[in-house]
């Protein structure tokens, strides 16, 4: 389906399509035009970019609306390897977000609490170096770890 270089535009086409077939159901076509996208900035930018992190949250999102959970943590286990690799970048949703889904795979569909908590409680560390003690989204992180 892809086989020329990157442009942005078209990037973007694949990622909207992607979400409308998710949200009509159609997880296969879904994931095919988030893979579109994933091809498009990993050949102009490398696997490592952390634009690679985007797709692959996408794409962990419909395997898991699809009960493929076994491949929903190895996506995201790609993208927080991306992240924490280019973390420096300090775009405070990539980290989060990573984080944050992988503890709750963690903790709602493999059962592994410990795995949860280390990943949300990484979350919250991040929350209270970036946002403070005392700001609603670093509460939320806490509420995150007590559902455990």
């Amino acid at each position: 389906m892809f086989d020329g270089g990157y442009d942005k535009d078209c990037a973007i086409l694949h990622r909207r399509l992607g979400l409308l077939f998710r949200r009509l159901g159609e997880y296969d076509l879904a994931v095919k035009m988030y893979n579109v996208e994933l091809k498009m900035v990993e050949k102009e930018f490398g696997s490592d970019h952390i634009g690679m992190y985007y797709p692959l949250n996408n794409i962990a999102s419909v395997l898991e609306m699809q009960g493929k959970y076994e491949e929903e943590l190895n996506t995201y286990t790609k993208a927080m390897a991306i992240e924490e690799k280019e973390l420096e970048c300090n775009d405070l949703d990539v980290v989060l977000v990573v984080h944050s889904n992988m503890g709750h795979v963690y903790r709602l569909q493999r059962e592994e609490y410990d795995k949860a908590i280390g990943a949300l409680n990484r979350a919250l560390a991040i929350r209270k170096e970036k946002l403070g003690v005392d700001h609603v989204h670093t509460a939320d992180a806490l509420g995150n770890i007590a559902s455990v």
